[in-house]
């Protein structure tokens, strides 16, 4: 018979977390099935099936492990590089049409440079939205495997939408990027105002998408126990904060800029302390990993 992937994984250690994270790096081959049965119970890597595609193959070993850390570790650079971006360019404080065109005339570099740290964050943060929902998708221990794939939704979700309110600001920095003077036309001022109001309102709607990601990912890194429960916690508070701001900038004040920037704030501290947390297990784990059994009836 073909070799086959068996898929009944037991890890002798009773650490919840390190069983996790030893059966997401591991990988058992034998040459035929039990003749007693056939029976598959899925596991964490090598041959496992996407529902409407069919069988997909994955490498495992050394190499499929590295990348599964460096996507956990990739929560931080995104918290990294995306800090920096938010602290290059604030925005104006006068919010009429002078004050945003002179703000933008003034800062456009720097509102240039923000847009571009912000597309390289973004791209760091899918990486470990995506490494969430695969850790969900092999784990055993996993209570609802949907969680993994709506967080990575909201992931992607929330860099598009956010997206929307960066490229009105790059927009209004190449409008009025390298004028030197304090006097606009109405229609610039116009202009002016229509952008900074609609990435305003886009950054708000981001508050919708984050709070879904930052919810699932807690809950579905708390069900397989590669969180505390404190963790979950945390980041439920955070989501309530999500949405709060989101409510005060579209019905209540949409100037208010403590609000919205101190709900991202705490969305960046949960994903740096959620990306640190899973590094640091990880990398535990790869100096003293727990030894695996097969079922394999040959061993």
């Amino acid at each position: 018979m073909e070799p086959w992937v068996d898929w009944r994984i037991s890890v002798v250690d009773e650490d919840a977390q390190q069983k996790t994270l030893v059966a997401f790096a591991a990988n058992a081959v034998v040459d035929s099935p039990d003749a007693a049965g056939d029976r598959r119970e899925p596991s964490f890597t090598g041959l496992h099936q996407i529902e409407g595609v069919g069988m997909a193959k994955e490498a495992s070993g050394p190499h499929d492990a590295s990348w599964s850390r460096a996507g956990l570790a990739a929560g931080i650079v995104f918290v990294v590089v995306a800090l920096i971006a938010f602290v290059i360019s604030l925005g104006p404080d006068d919010t009429s049409g002078h004050g945003i065109a002179k703000y933008f005339a003034e800062h456009d570099n720097a509102v240039e440079w923000q847009a571009f740290l912000f597309g390289v964050s973004a791209m760091f943060f899918i990486w470990f939205a995506a490494t969430i929902a695969v850790a969900v998708r092999r784990s055993e221990m996993a209570n609802d495997l949907r969680l993994g794939e709506i967080a990575l939704a909201g992931a992607v979700a929330s860099v598009v939408v956010y997206f929307v309110g960066i490229s009105c600001w790059a927009t209004l920095a190449h409008l009025f990027g390298g004028y030197g003077g304090d006097r606009f036309s109405e229609p610039a001022l116009g202009d002016s105002l229509v952008l900074f109001n609609l990435a305003n309102l886009a950054f708000a709607m981001a508050s919708f998408t984050t709070a879904i990601f930052v919810a699932a990912a807690a809950k579905a890194l708390t069900g397989i126990r590669l969180l505390a429960d404190w963790c979950a916690w945390a980041g439920g508070a955070v989501a309530l904060i999500l949405l709060i701001n989101a409510f005060v900038q579209l019905v209540y004040d949409p100037d208010s800029d403590f609000l919205g920037t101190g709900s991202f704030l705490l969305f960046l501290a949960w994903v740096l302390a959620a990306s640190g947390l899973l590094t640091a297990a990880s990398r535990r784990e790869r100096v003293s990993p727990s030894p695996v059994e097969t079922t394999d009836p040959r061993v």
